[in-house]
This record gives structure tokens, sequence and C-alpha cells, in this order.
């Protein structure tokens, strides 16, 4: 089996039913508190500023500041610890999906 086709399977073969793409969007919907979480931590390593559980700390960039915003994001972190097992099965799953469209693939050539 060439790459591309490979490729092909892998990103759109097991998402090809209206069940899957449901089953896709939700798995995004429980990994977006944690990509907000990594942008805040980002952003506060980037930026050199404090931030905690305690309240908003000034942030100053660039003549705004941007201290409720890191707030906001690294709170969600206490979301991704309610979304942990979410995650991992949907993980889990996304996983036990590629293998079996790469078993399915392998099969048929």
């Amino acid at each position: 089996m060439d790459g591309q086709r490979l490729r092909r399977l892998l990103l759109f073969g097991p998402l090809a039913s209206r069940g899957w793409r449901g089953l896709a969007i939700a798995a995004g919907l429980a990994w977006l508190p944690a990509l907000l979480f990594a942008t805040g931590l980002a952003l506060a390593g980037l930026t050199g500023c404090p931030v905690n559980e305690a309240g908003v700390q000034p942030c100053p960039v660039a003549g705004f500041d941007i201290g409720s915003l890191l707030h906001g994001l690294t709170m969600m972190g206490w979301i991704v610890i309610a979304l942990l097992p979410v995650m991992l099965l949907t993980l889990l799953a996304g996983l036990a999906g590629a293998a079996l469209a790469v078993w399915r693939a392998r099969g048929r050539s």
C-alpha cells in the first residue's frame, strides 16, 4: 500500500460515517480545555508573567493587560482534571480506530 493511500485512509477512513464525525467533534470538545490550558501556560512562560489560582496578576504586554486572559486560560486546568477520563477514552478509541483502519487496509491489498 502506498503512503498517500494510507494517509488518506487514516485521516478520513474512520470518520467517513456520520456517527464517527459526531464522535470526533465530541472528542475535540473534550480536548479543547487542555489546549486552552497549554496555551495559557505557554503565554505565561513567554511573557514572564506570574499566574496562580489566587487571583489575576497584572501582565502588561504591548500596552495591554492580559493578566485576566492568562488567569482564565490557566483555570481551564481544573476542567481538564474533570475531563481526564473522557480524554483517555477518546485517545484509546482514536488509536484503536487507526489500528483497525490500517489492519483493514492491509487486508485488502
